[in-house]
């Protein structure tokens, strides 16, 4: 067999391996659904559980890997593979660990008007709720879902608890496939090889898709499809054609019947086709217009159904947020911009884990907002290192941006991340503007920024190993340092 062959039977025997693995997730998750019940068991006794998928999934991973390479058989798709394997274990680690009603946003009981609430009318058979209170205003992608595995729980004969617990499987279920919805990023972009495998180690370990993978409201799902649109917004602005312009509205609709902030992703898509039709002179008009068409016919109906009916019975404007009363103590607006938005870190001396009720400095907030969330894991020389180590890879991106743009004859495929960056940390700010409270600060609110991150990092790796001065080898190898550190230790702390 020639070495092409070879080559090519490799590469599909790969692509098999990455279309199988959401199904092995799916089978492995229907299982701990059907057989295990976390509200069945003490704490410690899912920790041990929890603890016990950790180690079966890096210890296996590692052990694979190593006999891989005995057998000078280990490449970067079974490394990539292997990653995705560690993934999936630690996001589901950590919900089996941290049950529905611990380290969550906005959910609250059954008498609230949080997002369990919402879930348990629609699985109750009561419908949309009957009000637009707190988080009733949302659209309702994410709890019919979680609706329709409360109601499969139901028909089971499992209880409250049980059935309420199954909910994070689909959420870890979401956060898995992001895993992969990166790299196919990473892959457009053009990124191969190591760099890859170190793009595809920050989705794996990066602790925000652990935290999310356990929080059972809508903002993982949110993540998943935006970032889906993003994917096939890189492929249209490659190859435009009117299935990436399909796929692109489809899921911008769903992403905003999951969230209506995913409004910010059709903005980028316009953005990225006013720019491609200028700058691309054999784009015809009637072919953009066409696919702007498919794109927003899809788009509209469903991304916008459950506005314009919130809008009919409740008057909810468009892109409503839930009011927050200026005595709560989340409230900052008596703190000046400077020091919330200008200035770098806070005067005041805050821990490494954040605290939502004092802190005011979006910037400082949000680099350990980012690892752990609102949450504390202990361990706190770890928990340090981390964050001088996401610190690290912060400013590695943001440089690494400076430089793609500088040199973005070498990233063709850079604009539609670009804009993405730009317009996601635009609103970020005017959000903390208009909306000065702690938890507005939150770094779920501006997950695809990782993925920015990630990307610009790994295109610039790309490009600088092209390079052969000693500058350019040593700001690749310090930035994987500080990646490999921060995925270390940032599991360490968690787990």
């Amino acid at each position: 067999m020639g070495e092409g062959r070879l080559s090519s039977v490799k590469r599909s025997v790969f692509s098999n391996v990455l279309c199988l693995l959401p199904f092995a997730f799916l089978l492995i998750l229907l299982a701990f659904f059907l057989f295990y019940d976390q509200s069945a068991h003490k704490f410690e006794e899912n920790c041990t559980v929890a603890e016990l998928v950790t180690g079966i999934a890096l210890l296996g991973s590692a052990v694979s890997g190593f006999l891989l390479y005995k057998k000078n058989k280990l490449n970067t798709n079974t490394v990539v593979v292997l990653l995705f394997v560690c993934g999936f274990a630690l996001r589901l680690a950590y919900a089996l660990r941290y049950g529905y009603n611990v380290h969550q946003h906005d959910v609250e009981g059954l008498n609230s008007s949080g997002h369990l609430s919402y879930i348990y009318s629609i699985a109750t058979g009561n419908g949309l709720p009957t009000t637009n209170d707190w988080q009733f205003s949302h659209p309702p992608l994410h709890h019919f879902l979680a609706a329709l595995s409360v109601k499969l729980s139901y028909a089971l004969g499992f209880t409250n608890g049980h059935a309420f617990e199954n909910i994070q499987y689909l959420t870890v279920l979401y956060s898995s496939l992001t895993m992969l919805v990166g790299y196919e990023m990473l892959k457009e972009f053009g990124v191969k090889n190591k760099n890859l495998v170190f793009g595809v180690m920050l989705l794996t370990f990066h602790p925000t898709f652990q935290v999310l993978a356990g929080s059972i409201n809508n903002d993982i799902l949110l993540v998943l499809l935006s970032m889906s649109v993003v994917l096939f917004l890189m492929k249209w602005y490659r190859s435009p054609s009117l299935k990436y312009a399909a796929l692109c509205g489809a899921f911008c609709g769903l992403s905003m019947m999951t969230k209506v902030s995913a409004a910010l992703i059709a903005v980028v898509a316009a953005v990225t086709v006013v720019v491609k039709f200028i700058a691309d002179k054999e784009l015809k008009l009637s072919k953009t217009l066409l696919q702007t068409a498919v794109f927003l016919v899809l788009l509209l109906p469903l991304g916008l159904w459950h506005p314009i009916r919130n809008y009919i019975l409740f008057e909810q404007p468009l892109g409503y947020v839930a009011p927050i009363p200026t005595t709560s103590a989340l409230y900052i607006g008596d703190i000046s911009i400077i020091d919330r938005l200008v200035l770098p870190f806070s005067k005041d001396s805050f821990g490494v884990y954040v605290d939502v009720w004092e802190e005011y400095n979006v910037w400082f907030y949000t680099l350990r907002n980012s690892l752990f969330g609102e949450y504390s894991f202990g361990n706190m020389g770890l928990a340090s290192l981390a964050v001088f180590s996401n610190l690290l890879v912060i400013l590695s991106s943001l440089t690494a941006f400076v430089y793609l743009i500088v040199k973005r004859r070498l990233q063709p495929n850079l604009l539609p991340i670009a804009v993405l960056f730009v317009v996601q940390l635009g609103f970020f700010i005017y959000f903390n503007i208009k909306y000065p409270f702690g938890c507005t600060m939150d770094f779920r609110y501006i997950v695809p920024l990782l993925f920015c991150g990630i990307l610009f990092l790994c295109g610039a790796a790309e490009r600088l190993g092209e390079c052969e001065d000693p500058i350019s080898k040593w700001a690749v190898f310090g930035t994987n340092t500080a990646v490999t550190v921060l995925c270390v230790t940032s599991t360490l702390v968690m787990f």
